[in-house]
């Protein structure tokens, strides 16, 4: 499937997906209109995120072990901020999903990551999300589809023309 739409029921995992869906119910009841805006995976210039943890790891490794189990739509948060600026100037109240169009697992965004930088020499060795620990279980299949943007004539660019342009912009050796 091409991911989760704006009208389908929430069905949050874990505590920081249902402190979102409660924040979502609240705006809804309090407001009739808004815009609540979903997105996912998102880097941003400066400071850590994961392009940068990838990048690290390669090059003072050589190797990487990333899960394929977790699906999702890494965003760019400039095409973030340039929909939501669109979005802001209509009267389309609702919920969007505005992120960059497709979805890959965490070890596919890794491996174009190392493509990109010119490391394909790296490992990048697939493994399960129960093999990665951390203090928090996301969703393994958290791909959202923007069928409201798309409507309403607010589209982001495919995730890999938007992590080209990021690593372009933003990634020296």
């Amino acid at each position: 499937p091409d991911g989760y739409e704006e009208w389908m029921p929430l069905n949050p995992v874990n505590a920081y997906g249902r402190s979102k869906a409660a924040a979502e119910f609240l705006v809804r009841s309090i407001l009739n209109r808004h815009y609540v805006v979903r997105t996912a995976w998102l880097y941003a210039p400066g400071g850590r995120n994961f392009i940068h943890a990838i990048l690290d790891r390669a090059r003072n490794t050589g190797r990487l072990r990333v899960v394929t189990d977790e699906v999702g739509n890494p965003t760019y948060v400039n095409d973030l901020a340039q929909a939501i600026a669109q979005l802001i100037e209509t009267n389309q109240y609702g919920t969007y999903h505005f992120v960059n169009s497709g979805a890959c697992s965490r070890w596919e965004f890794a491996n174009e990551i190392l493509r990109l930088a010119g490391l394909e020499n790296v490992t990048n060795t697939p493994i399960l999300s129960n093999e990665f620990r951390r203090p928090s279980t996301p969703p393994p299949y958290a791909a959202l589809h923007n069928v409201a943007g798309k409507a309403i004539g607010i589209e982001l660019r495919p995730w890999q023309s938007a992590l080209a342009a990021y690593m372009q912009d933003y990634i020296h050796d």
